[in-house]
């Protein structure tokens, strides 16, 4: 007797292991063809394996099954491969191509010469049976060269001096280490961004060559480094800001007004508005390239990344313009978001025998104070039909829920007195949000809930946020059907009752601390952290515990107090990256 589970699943696997083989078929090749199946190296440190394989060359390695298949289903015709109209689906085989083979055993052995073996040899060894070719990349790496000496030359004592107060302490590019052209690359980028954090506009990476002595016996090198300066002067120049013009450009919409224009003398700033919709101050607060500074890389990738994140500008660019020998004037060029959308969005819902529809409206302004506060309107209301209640369509309403919110974000921290508007490290934000929800079911219970909340949000360095939440005000009033209500007392549900069958108000403060969140996508080590700590309830209740008032217990049954409470939540991780795991 046939046992049908186990035959039908036997067989399922049969069929699958089948299909799949038949993925790679070469049958449709020419008798000079083979299909490369199988792509190896060996011989290669274990480090130095993954980043190796990704120098063989795209077109010599095995194809995708499922993608193979899909091609040969719509590009085969009597037995071979068209040669015209073919389709442009799944992906063509990839053949043996000799010409490609030697490309990449040259590209792996000119990466493992980066790496410091310089005597190191690539040979492939292909072999070939049924039209199917593996290849295996057989590597002799040698004896890796190790850094003696290294001569670093500066031909502009400034420079020198920035080198070996912000380069020479963080530089991989030492003696007694073994050779790495990628750590040459890192000190030259590192030398780049100095000096162009320290004025220098016109230093490029070109200027600092490298020289590789391998003359001296034994797997030893020299290096010499030279820093040269420009070919036309004899010095790299420093270059200050001389004056700012800011820029808000009239896209796609044309204005009868004049362009409005602010001149402020002391800070050599000129402002022109063609849209007659923006304030100056808020947005030259994060143009940190201000007149009288020197030029700055980092300060100007600052400048991008908080007006960016305004959200109020579809682009935003930087142009200088040399006005003198070593002056640089600033033009910032701003190209508005549209001002105003309004997006509707509807949906029909079926559940358990019951229909209905959910529809919503969200409409947001842009700019609405003119220093890109956003403001965003969301009105919901939901509705759910139940075909076996009596009465008409009004009558068979099982339950209805309308909601509105309003949401504004000012980028910056408004707060009643003086403080370090910030922004290095991120955009400060105040969120003033607004929520109302009014829902009701029937013959069981309905709900009125207002929350209403002011959140600071910003970041002390590159790897510390801070979110504090001073107020947060809600109110709510739920009831019970009567009827719903008994019954649930004489089942016992007293709880259930008392907790959603009453009216409760409630102010509390919340705030967040998180360390190496915008570590979460990287590969390196890190500590991630998460502190949140909420301090809420009934505000009255705590006042009137301290200050020992007398109870009343009418005012306490009405308003159903609820005691105050502190409540902290941590969480504390550590990330290792994958290739170091053991």
């Amino acid at each position: 007797m046939i046992k049908y589970p186990r035959f039908i699943g036997f067989a399922s696997i049969t069929l699958l292991v089948l299909f799949f083989a038949s993925c790679r078929s070469s049958k449709y090749l020419d008798d000079d063809q083979a299909l490369v199946t199988k792509v190896q190296i060996s011989g290669v440190t274990p480090a130095l394996k993954e980043s190796s394989e990704t120098y063989i060359s795209n077109q010599i390695r095995p194809n995708s099954r499922v993608n193979l298949f899909i091609y040969n289903t719509f590009n085969t015709k009597n037995g071979r491969y068209k040669t015209k109209k073919i389709r442009n689906v799944g992906e063509p085989p990839h053949l043996l191509d000799s010409a490609m083979v030697d490309l990449s055993a040259n590209q792996i052995r000119r990466f493992l010469f980066s790496k410091g073996y310089f005597k190191a040899k690539v040979e492939p060894t292909i072999s070939v049976s049924k039209k199917r070719a593996h290849i295996d990349f057989k590597v002799d790496e040698g004896v890796p060269y190790q850094v003696r000496n290294i001569d670093r030359k500066f031909e502009d004592e400034d420079i020198k001096a920035i080198f070996e107060r912000e380069v020479l302490p963080k530089t991989a590019v030492k003696s007694n280490t073994q050779y790495d052209a990628a750590k040459l690359l890192d000190e030259r980028e590192k030398l780049y961004i100095s000096m162009r954090n320290n004025g220098y506009y016109d230093y490029v990476r070109q200027y600092m060559r490298a020289g590789v002595d391998s003359t001296i016996d034994g797997p030893l090198i020299d290096l010499k480094i030279n820093v040269e300066n420009p070919s036309d002067s004899t010095i790299h120049k420093k270059y200050q800001i001389d004056s700012v013009y800011m820029t808000i450009r009239n896209y796609g919409t044309m204005s009868k007004k004049e362009p409005r224009r602010i001149l402020d003398s002391a800070k050599r700033l000129l402002f022109v508005d063609e849209t007659n919709s923006f304030r100056w101050k808020p947005l030259e607060r994060y143009m940190y390239l201000r007149s009288g500074q020197y030029y700055s890389l980092r300060e100007e990738n600052k400048s991008y990344d908080r007006l960016y994140e305004m959200n109020g500008f579809r682009s935003v660019k930087m142009q200088f313009v040399k006005k003198d020998s070593n002056k640089l004037d600033v033009h910032y060029d701003f190209v508005p978001r549209p001002r105003m959308g309004n997006q509707i969005e509807g949906e029909y819902t079926f559940s358990s025998g019951m229909s209905g529809f959910n529809i919503g409206n969200t409409y947001s302004q842009r700019n609405i104070f003119g220093g890109s506060e956003q403001l965003e309107v969301k009105l919901r209301y939901g509705v759910l039909f139940d075909p076996r209640l009596a009465g008409g369509l009004s009558s068979k309403i099982f339950n209805n829920d309308f909601q509105a919110g309003v949401n504004l974000v000012i980028p910056r921290l408004m707060v009643p007195f003086h403080i370090n508007p910030g922004g290095k490290f991120g955009l400060p934000k105040t969120t003033y949000s607004m929520t109302l929800q009014l829902f009701d079911q029937d013959k069981t219970y309905s709900n009125r809930y207002f929350i209403t909340s002011l959140n600071y949000s910003w970041y002390e360095t590159e790897n510390k946020y801070h979110s504090f939440t001073p107020i947060v005000l809600e109110y709510r009033d739920g009831r019970l059907d009567s009827n719903f209500r008994n019954k649930l007392v004489q089942e016992g549900y007293q709880l259930y009752v008392r907790s959603n069958d009453r009216q409760y108000f409630g102010l509390g403060t919340q705030y967040t601390f998180i360390l190496n969140g915008k570590k979460l996508n990287s590969k390196e080590d890190f500590q991630y952290f998460r502190g949140t700590l909420d301090v809420s309830g009934n505000v009255l209740d705590l006042i009137s515990s301290l200050a020992k008032l007398p109870k009343n217990a009418m005012v306490r049954k009405k308003y159903s107090v609820c005691p105050f409470f502190i409540r902290q939540d941590r969480i504390r991780l550590s990330f290792i990256p994958k290739s170091r795991w053991k």
